[in-house]
């Protein structure tokens, strides 16, 4: 008679891996799909903070080319004009520049080399006194 030997029965788990960022079966998972969506993701917040960057530039160049006239890049009024440009609040912004654009162009007059505030209309006048309480915070 043959001897039999025992059988033992052995549970064979497949051993599947998961992936990292979508937790499907690797089978199951497109990691082309999910590099796709971060590729999307990352533009879209590069173009929006690119945008948003270039908005904040466009309109701190208006006052600062304003607070640059008669004044070289190369002095030191450049640092000036930026400290002041980020204490002027925005709803007066434009009217600080051209306070500062007819102030300039009284000291070029040869007639007049001083402006004088009361002639400035209401808004220009608070434009001219934030940019002196700036001027002074900056100085």
């Amino acid at each position: 008679m043959l001897k039999r030997e025992p059988i033992i029965p052995v549970a064979i788990f497949k051993a599947e891996n998961y992936c990292i960022l979508c937790r499907h079966p690797e089978p199951a998972c497109s990691r082309g799909r999910v590099m796709k969506a971060i590729s999307v993701v990352l533009h879209v917040a590069a173009v929006s903070a690119a945008l948003l960057a270039f908005g904040a530039a466009t309109h701190a160049d208006d006052f600062t080319d304003a607070c640059m006239l008669g004044n070289g890049p190369g002095t030191d009024m450049a640092k000036t004009c930026a400290c002041m440009s980020t204490k002027i609040p925005g709803d007066i912004r434009a009217d600080a520049a051209a306070a500062l654009r007819r102030s300039y162009q009284a000291m070029s007059d040869s007639s007049n080399k001083l402006l004088d505030p009361s002639t400035l209309p209401p808004n220009l006048m608070k434009g001219l006194q934030a940019t002196v309480l700036a001027q002074a915070d900056c100085m």
